[in-house]
C-alpha cells in the first residue's frame, strides 16, 4: 500500500520556503503536514484525497496542495494568487500538476480564508 505519511512529507518538504515577489515584497510560504490552525495567509500544506489502483500493486494518490492567500480584499488576493502560481507549480515539478484553481477553505470561525489549489498526481 502506498506511504501516505512519506508522502505527505515529501510535499511538505518540497512546498516549504517557496518563494514569490507580491507587492514588491518577498513572500515565503510555510508549509504545514496538515491544515494549521489558524490558517494564515502564506500557509501551504498537502491534503490527501484518493488512492486508485492502476495495476497489480501500483496506485496513484490524488493530492492537493493548498496555498492560503490575504484575502483583505479581491485585488490582493489575486494579486497574491497570481504570484504564487508559477513557483508553486515549479516546487510541484516532480509531480503530475493536474489543475490550479481558486478556492476557499472555512475557518472555525466561519469565515473565508482564499486559497489556491494545486491538484496532483503521484
Amino acid at each position: 500500500m502506498v506511504d501516505l505519511a512519506a508522502l505527505r512529507g515529501e510535499l511538505t518538504t518540497a512546498l516549504h520556503g517557496v518563494s514569490a515577489t507580491v507587492d514588491g515584497e518577498l513572500v515565503l510560504l510555510t508549509a504545514h503536514t496538515t491544515q494549521p490552525y489558524p490558517v494564515m495567509a502564506w500557509d501551504v500544506w498537502p491534503t490527501w484525497l484518493a488512492v486508485r489502483p492502476v495495476a497489480m500493486c501500483v496506485q496513484e494518490t490524488d493530492w492537493q496542495a493548498c496555498v492560503a492567500l490575504p484575502g483583505g480584499d479581491p485585488q490582493s488576493t489575486v494579486a497574491a494568487g497570481d504570484a504564487f502560481v508559477e513557483p508553486v507549480a515549479t516546487a510541484l515539478q516532480a509531480y503530475q500538476l493536474t489543475t490550479i484553481q481558486p478556492g476557499q477553505v472555512i475557518v472555525s470561525d466561519g469565515g473565508n480564508v482564499p486559497i489556491l489549489i494545486f491538484n496532483i498526481t503521484i
